[in-house]
């Protein structure tokens, strides 16, 4: 089977916010911000995915089940994952992601095999099969674990100026489920980003093959309308590195 590379994120709101349908967060006794909610209460409304070769090269940027509910997005994402078997790259996903769609599984009773079956997509370190960025990049806990929006600032990428997660669930309750997507295929472009700049200094890609992945990368972003608004490909262009001198 060819080895490839799946970049991930999801987008959630709190499940209990379905009952009242409130578009804000709910509030506290003080008026404050609801805290973020426990991990069972997380519905997915997203998930979005790049995919790249084994040369991690440009194949294709998507959001799985567009448009369906909550159990027909985890029932595609977990029977691609079946079939394809890629390598997962996330940030904070071993944290996040991961656990949010295997309680939403659980929830509706679908297969997520190829996570529980063998210990590849467990296993922290050395990692094998989940490349959690945020857990990698913070030496499992050794040091302080960033944000997603400081390491696309690190890099000179837009960040999340125009959304973050917060904003998620009142967006959904407006109906714009255009723009989550659109913001979710942005954090998967920047991760891709960061994973690009992670793998050249790993040394599993030379600079030349560097270039050329953010080059696939660009082209991708290029065509792709839904994220107009919160990144494009002249965002991408810090991500080049200096001429040799």
């Amino acid at each position: 089977m060819e080895k490839t590379y799946l970049v991930f994120d999801i987008e959630t709101i709190d499940e209990s916010s379905l009952e009242s349908r409130g578009e804000e967060l709910r509030e506290d006794d003080e008026g404050s911000p609801a805290k973020f909610p426990p991990i069972h209460r997380h519905k997915i409304v997203a998930i979005g995915a790049l995919w790249l070769s084994e040369r991690y090269y440009f194949k294709k940027l998507g959001i799985f089940s567009e448009g369906k509910d909550e159990r027909a997005i985890v029932e595609d994402f977990n029977g691609f994952m079946t079939q394809k078997r890629p390598i997962l790259v996330s940030f904070n996903g071993r944290r996040f992601d991961v656990p949010v769609i295997f309680l939403r599984s659980i929830k509706y009773g679908l297969p997520m095999d190829w996570h529980l079956r063998t210990q590849d997509y467990t296993r922290r370190y050395p990692p094998t099969r989940h490349l959690d960025l945020c857990d990698i990049l913070a030496d499992y806990g050794a040091s302080g674990f960033t944000s997603l929006d400081n390491m696309a600032h690190l890099l000179g990428l837009p960040g999340k100026a125009e959304m973050d997660g917060s904003m998620v669930q009142a967006e959904f309750f407006r109906g714009n489920l255009a723009k989550i997507n659109g913001y979710c295929l942005a954090d998967v472009v920047m991760t891709t980003c960061i994973f690009l700049r992670y793998s050249l200094v790993a040394g599993d890609l030379s600079p030349a093959g560097y270039a050329e992945s953010l080059d696939s990368l660009v082209r991708g972003v290029r065509e792709e309308k839904r994220m107009q608004g919160f990144i494009s490909e002249t965002d991408l262009d810090p991500m080049r590195l200096p001429p040799v001198v």
